[in-house]
């Protein structure tokens, strides 16, 4: 009898990869006769799948863009409508700026709509930092002690941060450095008005102090007071006019209020402060390429980024352009490769996750995004959990 029912399992077990990898190579083949300009053919092996496989978000997609092309105008709408039935998020398939938003990013490249998410896990720049402390009359050990608080904010650490933070209050007299990284400490524990206030105190005993007006600005950004945010950008940015950072915020800040020009204007200026910045090279990249003047950025942004290519964090970074341009394949090697020195990032595992699934490998995809979500929760991320892995049985 033990023998019989370890004979089914195998049987069971070899016909359900059997059945998951016909359904791999099918939509394959479908996108291989779309490639070739076959979209009849690619409509019928569709038809197939979608038999079969009435749930996926992704056929539908692809049926539906067959369709338009051939002028069939209902089938496509019906495709399109009942793909976003199935996932509102459908449209990452084909749309690269939904694919470059949805995954998790590191260092200033938030997005507006979950600032408070994205500048908790954003790393404070210690450079920017250098000049106001050096050249302040802070007692010399205020250094030491700064820019280690700094390093444990960007790191989220922030029980660690704060009795360092306090005690640059005490050595420094309450100074404006000190309400400055007090405020930072605020934002991230997603205290906004609080924040607002010790950046207000930063700037009321230092009015020149620039750092301040920016980081103000992200708060009122939080807020939705983009007024507000505006003025404290323009101010931060006439006040110390050679902090690449202030103009790549000041880009983002543009590019939520849709003015794309003057966003690629200010990320040009960002990256002629800092050659290096790669997080606004990337955005000017995805901005160009949208206008469909790319072809310039994207060399540019390759060479700088072989110039990483022994930093694991090159392997984050190619990893998520790779997912943005469709190359999953790619992205799930940059990943892969990534959390072997980095084995419990939560944003690098969501984007494995998220790379597995829109390369078809939908059960696994949700199962990282899931571990994802265990180690560090998000909004962000159950809300893309719960609106693609809704339709996903797990074993």
């Amino acid at each position: 009898m033990k023998t019989l029912n370890s004979i089914l399992l195998v049987f069971f077990i070899i016909v359900s990869n059997f059945k998951i990898t016909a359904q791999s190579n099918s939509i394959k083949q479908a996108e291989i006769f779309i490639k070739q300009g076959n979209y009849s053919r690619a409509i019928s092996i569709l038809d197939e799948h979608i038999n079969l496989n009435p749930y996926d978000d992704r056929a539908y997609i692809m049926r539906a863009w067959s369709h338009g092309i051939l002028g069939h105008r209902n089938e496509k709408q019906q495709d399109l409508d009942f793909a976003e039935h199935l996932n509102p998020l459908v449209y990452m398939y084909i749309n690269e700026s939904i694919r470059s938003s949805l995954y998790e990013k590191k260092l200033f490249d938030y997005d507006f709509s979950f600032m408070i998410e994205d500048f908790t896990k954003s790393p404070v720049g210690i450079e920017n930092y250098k000049k106001y402390v050096i050249n302040e009359p802070y007692p010399k050990k205020i250094d030491s002690i700064t820019f280690l608080a700094i390093q444990y904010l960007s790191n989220f650490k922030l029980s660690e941060a704060e009795p360092l933070i306090n005690k640059i209050g005490q050595e420094t007299d309450s100074s404006n450095l000190y309400y400055d990284l007090k405020g930072i400490l605020e934002l991230k524990k997603n205290q906004i008005e609080s924040a607002i206030d010790y950046f207000t105190n930063a700037i009321n005993k230092s009015p020149n102090y620039a750092m301040a007006y920016h980081n103000r600005s992200i708060a009122h950004m939080s807020n939705s007071d983009f007024v507000k945010a505006e003025i404290d950008l323009s101010k931060a940015i006439s006040l110390d006019d050679n902090i690449a950072i202030f103009y790549f915020t000041k880009a983002k800040f543009m590019e939520s209020v849709s003015n794309e020009e003057e966003a690629i204007k200010l990320y040009k200026k960002a990256t002629s402060i800092d050659p290096k910045y790669i997080e606004a090279k990337t955005n000017l990249m995805l901005l160009q390429k949208s206008q469909g003047n790319y072809n310039e950025s994207i060399t540019e942004l390759s060479n700088l980024i072989n110039t990483y290519n022994k930093d694991a964090e090159y392997h984050y970074i190619k990893g998520g352009l790779d997912l943005t341009y469709g190359l999953y394949n790619e992205a799930i090697l940059e990943f892969e490769t990534f959390l072997l020195s980095n084995p419990e990032d939560p944003s690098a595992i969501f984007n494995l996750g998220l790379s597995k699934y829109l390369n078809n490998q939908k059960i696994e995809g949700c199962e990282e995004i899931k571990e994802s979500i265990e180690v560090s929760n998000s909004e962000k991320k159950n809300k893309i959990y719960s609106t693609i892995c809704k339709n996903i049985t797990f074993d």
